[in-house]
């Protein structure tokens, strides 16, 4: 391959994250969490509980769309750092929408009693394509 073709420009993987309050969640009811801009990939996910939810049985946070609320994450668990697989995802966010991208939902799923304590924070990564923060040359 000629030098010319090569690509030295790099880039930092891009972290959003967004605290989730148990006073901000109705159970079942999904909540706008954060956008990822079109040409957004390698997105990776992960909960980070930072204060225990104390209702009485169970929780959960679904992450997906408005439409399809558990699309990308089903029934991910609150009380642990938690892998957040984000499987439904495209390999490439779309950018031919009106917004060029792609809104993520979170929906707090509780049973039983509702909470009066919790907080987690949803962390997640992401490369954009043809986007570069330095070059590395290409003699390097």
């Amino acid at each position: 391959m000629p030098l010319e073709f090569i690509n030295s420009g790099r880039q930092n993987k891009i972290v959003a994250e967004q605290v989730i309050d148990f006073s901000d969640v109705v159970s079942g009811t999904p909540k706008k969490l954060m956008f990822l801009p079109g040409g957004a990939y390698s997105i990776t996910g992960k909960i980070i509980p930072l204060v225990a939810f104390n209702s009485a049985t169970s929780d959960v946070l679904d992450v997906g769309t408005l439409a399809s609320g558990n699309a990308y994450a089903n029934d991910a668990n609150i009380h642990i750092t938690t892998d957040v697989a984000l499987t439904g995802l495209p390999k490439v966010v779309d950018g031919s929408g009106t917004d060029g991208g792609l809104w993520l939902y979170g929906t707090w799923v509780g049973v039983s009693t509702a909470p009066t304590a919790g907080q987690v924070v949803l962390n997640v990564e992401y490369c954009v394509l043809g986007r570069s923060q330095f070059d590395t040359g290409t003699n390097r």
